[in-house]
C-alpha cells in the first residue's frame, strides 16, 4: 500500500512520536523512508546572511541521524534529507519529486507539541498547509501511537457523505484489508447546524436513512471487511473524538475540505485539525490535492 514514505521531523522529543509511526509502517509495508528536516527560513532570500552553508548543513544533518539513527536502523531503505528554506514548500517539493505515497509528521512548531494554548484553535500552519496542499495522504501524530503486529487494529472514517468524505472511505479501506482492522464509518448529524432544534423522532429518522445512504454508497468498496455504519448526533469534532476514544481507535481517517471560502477561515474552522490537535492516535488527512489525483475513477470512494 505504501511504496515511499516522507517523514518530515527535527532532532527534538516533540518528533520521536511521529519518527516512531513513519518506521512502523515503513517496516510493515516493506516500504522506504526518507527523513526529512527544513532549516526554516523567515528571511526573504536575497537576504544571504540568513542563509546556512553547505558545512552547517551537513552539521545539522548528523545531529538529526545521531538522534534517530537507532529508529532508522529498523528501516533498510531510508535516508535523510537535509535541506532549508519555508518548511511547507520544501516538504510538498520533496514529496512530489520523489514520488511520497504518505506524508507522516508532527506538528512542526515546537510549541504546538504543548496542547494546553491550542486545544480549540488552528493548528500549525506547516502541518495545516501539508495536509491541504499534499497529493498523497498525511497522518497528523501529536501523542505516540500504536507500534507492533497489533497497530492500526481498530480504524475510524469520518464521513459528511461528501465526494472528498468518498476517498477518505476507499483509503480507509484499503487500510483495513492490509491490517486485518475492524472499521467504524461515522456521520455525525450536526447539532450546531443541520440538526439544531430537531425532535428525537427526526433524529431517529435520519439516522436510520444515513446509515442506509452510507451502505448504499460505500457498500461496494467495503464488502467483505468487518464494518460497521454509525451516525450520532451532536458537534462533529467532540462526536469523533469521543467515538476514537472509547472504543480505542488506532488510526482516524478523515478529508480535509471546508464549504468555508475564505481560506483564513477555513483554517480556523477546520474539523480535521481540530480532531487531528486532540486525538489520542493519529489522524490521517485527505486534502484537495489528493482529491484532484484520485478524480478520474468512477467510483468516489475507490483508490
Amino acid at each position: 500500500m505504501f511504496t515511499n514514505i516522507l517523514a518530515p521531523a527535527a532532532p527534538e522529543p516533540f518528533c520521536e512520536r511521529s519518527v516512531d509511526t513513519a518506521v512502523e509502517l515503513a517496516r510493515r509495508f516493506g516500504a522506504g523512508l526518507t527523513l526529512m528536516h527544513v532549516h526554516g527560513i523567515e528571511r526573504p532570500w536575497d537576504h544571504a546572511e540568513f542563509r546556512l552553508t553547505d558545512q552547517e548543513l551537513d552539521e545539522i544533518r548528523q545531529v538529526v541521524r545521531g538522534r534517530y539513527a537507532l529508529k532508522l536502523s529498523l528501516v533498510p531503505n531510508h535516508r535523510i534529507e537535509v535541506t532549508q528554506g519555508i518548511p511547507h514548500t520544501e516538504i510538498l517539493r520533496l514529496a512530489r519529486q520523489q514520488g511520497s505515497d504518505l506524508i507522516v509528521m508532527c506538528p512542526y512548531r515546537r510549541e504546538v507539541a504543548y496542547q494546553e494554548k491550542l486545544r480549540w484553535g488552528r493548528i500549525g500552519s506547516t502541518m495545516e498547509r501539508v495536509s491541504q496542499q499534499a497529493r498523497c495522504p498525511v497522518m497528523i501524530v501529536t501523542r505516540e501511537g500504536a507500534v507492533g503486529p497489533n497497530a492500526f487494529a481498530n480504524l475510524l472514517v469520518a464521513t459528511d457523505l461528501s465526494r472528498p468524505a468518498g476517498f477518505a472511505v476507499g483509503f480507509a479501506g484499503q487500510m483495513v484489508r492490509q491490517c486485518g482492522s475492524k472499521l467504524s464509518v461515522l456521520h455525525v448529524l450536526d447539532t450546531d447546524n443541520e440538526a439544531r432544534d430537531m425532535t428525537q423522532e427526526w433524529m431517529a429518522r435520519r439516522s436510520a436513512e444515513r446509515r442506509e445512504k452510507m451502505a448504499e454508497d460505500y457498500g461496494p468498496e467495503l464488502g467483505g471487511l468487518d464494518c460497521e455504519y454509525l451516525c450520532w448526533e451532536g458537534q462533529p469534532v467532540v462526536e469523533i473524538l469521543k467515538l476514537a476514544r472509547t472504543r480505542e481507535i488506532d488510526l482516524i481517517v478523515m478529508a480535509h475540505h471546508s464549504q468555508e471560502t475564505d481560506p483564513d477561515l477555513a483554517l480556523m474552522g477546520s474539523t480535521m485539525a481540530k480532531v487531528a490537535m486532540n486525538a489520542m492516535c493519529p489522524v490521517v488527512s485527505l486534502g484537495h490535492f489528493f482529491e484532484m489525483e484520485q478524480a478520474t475513477d468512477e467510483h468516489p470512494c475507490k483508490l
